[in-house]
């Protein structure tokens, strides 16, 4: 008799066992409460290439509000909603259909490392199965990992760009060599690049020291397009030198290195230098000393070789201090601001909304006018693209996507006047005297 109860309390034990076990999908299921799938496509990526990170939400009814996700933001990681991110689903489970949505997150890793997807909670409203009236449920996200990595080779690529093609090439507004002072010449450099972001190629033109030329470089143009998720575009450095005395200036030849994602193998493309002659006096009318010339050409060749053995014992730390540099402007302000700029020229209303987002966590100062006037515009995009009463058909005018750009430079101007050192407000510059006793 002994022998039954005992072995009765094991199988009981067993059975209770067993529906701990139970994933916390079939506990949705057999409760009749929605639940959440999440999924990586890949556990790897190159940097620069986006993995896929899907959610989906299946309830046994219907969804009456939108769920309401989280922004999944990783540091050095690009978190992008493609176009069509999101989409109805179904499913047929237990011989019932339930219904939800799917939501798919394109993840850009921007320097090689492991990162984390951070959990996440997503704010579910669904119809209850016997009265369809509204119940609010909070799905938790599990945090998945994912390791970006260089393909072996490239290790000397610095800034490493992996790509599927980059062309360059460079135009010039006048002769190089019939200038006078005074006369200004524009050298104007393109880099066009397919299967990434342009946001990864570097600053094109480097600087020139000069006396006998002033050099003014303009801001970039960066442009970016979407083709079903494959990300191209273009980067323009434009530079104006104008002509400050008579001499020789060699503009320095300009050269970019990729990894081919096609070919595998390490590819470069380059723009010859040029040659700048300016007519008339040089800077200085000393007259040339050819002693010190061969004195300063002796001196250069020691300090040369110096130079030449230092870097050959530095050139690790150097590659490692400009990938460190690269790194910090991606995760800088800037970069955020170009990023949000970008957007919205290129009238993408999911990406401005999350880069705006990320510029103002980055920027210093308080939002004043400027952000207020910023979020109208946005707000006025929103309708227009998901207003139910929109008369556009969904597609904003030229005039409202000029407004939100309109609108973004006063909103960092106003951020960055509020900006003091200690990060406190400035005192009032009038302040009340004290009442007299």
């Amino acid at each position: 008799m002994r022998v039954w109860l005992a072995l009765g309390l094991l199988l009981g034990l067993a059975g209770a066992a067993a529906g701990q076990e139970q994933s916390a999908e079939e506990q949705a299921i057999a409760s009749k409460k929605p639940f959440l799938r999440i999924s990586l496509e890949e556990t790897s990526a190159i940097p620069g290439q986006a993995l896929i990170y899907r959610i989906e939400i299946l309830t046994p009814t219907f969804l009456p509000k939108p769920p309401i996700f989280p922004s999944f933001e990783v540091p050095d990681v690009m978190v992008r909603l493609p176009e069509r991110a999101s989409g109805p689903i179904s499913e047929s489970i237990e011989r019932e259909t339930w219904a939800g949505v799917g939501r798919s997150y394109r993840l850009t890793p921007m320097v090689p490392g492991r990162f984390t997807i951070p959990a996440g909670v997503i704010k579910v409203t669904y119809a209850d199965p016997e009265t369809s009236a509204p119940v609010v449920v909070n799905l938790r996200t599990e945090p998945l990992s994912f390791v970006a990595a260089r393909p072996p080779g490239t290790e000397d690529l610095d800034p490493f760009i992996a790509a599927e093609n980059i062309e360059i090439e460079q135009t010039v507004s006048d002769d190089p060599e019939a200038l006078a002072p005074g006369d200004s010449i524009v050298r104007e450099v393109t880099v066009r690049i397919d299967g990434v972001s342009p946001l990864f190629i570097p600053p094109l033109i480097p600087p020139v020291e000069s006396n006998v030329i002033a050099s003014y470089p303009a801001e970039p143009a960066i442009a970016e397009t979407d083709d079903r998720g494959v990300l191209s575009g273009t980067r323009v450095d434009r530079v104006t030198y104008i002509a400050q005395a008579g001499g020789q200036v060699a503009l320095p030849e300009i050269s970019i290195r990729w990894f081919n994602l096609e070919s595998g193998k390490v590819e470069s493309g380059s723009v010859p230098g040029i040659a700048l002659e300016i007519s008339g006096p040089p800077p200085s009318a000393e007259p040339f000393d050819w002693t010190r010339l061969a004195l300063l050409m002796l001196a250069g060749a020691v300090v040369l070789g110096l130079v030449s053995w230092g870097v050959y014992l530095l050139s690790p730390r150097i590659a490692a201090w400009r990938s460190r540099r690269h790194a910090e402007w991606l995760a800088s302000e800037s970069f955020a601001y170009r990023k949000a700029e970008a957007a919205i020229r290129g009238r993408r209303f999911n990406d401005a909304t999350a880069a705006i987002a990320l510029w103002r966590r980055r920027a210093s100062g308080r939002g004043g006018r400027a952000d207020a006037a910023l979020d109208a515009a946005m707000a006025r995009l929103g309708q227009s693209i998901y207003g139910v009463a929109s008369g556009s058909g969904g597609v904003p005018g030229t005039e409202a996507w000029s407004a939100a750009l309109a609108a973004l430079k006063p909103s960092r101007r106003d951020r960055r006047s509020t900006h003091t050192e200690g990060g406190h407000p400035l005192p009032p510059l009038n302040p009340s005297a004290p009442a007299a006793g």
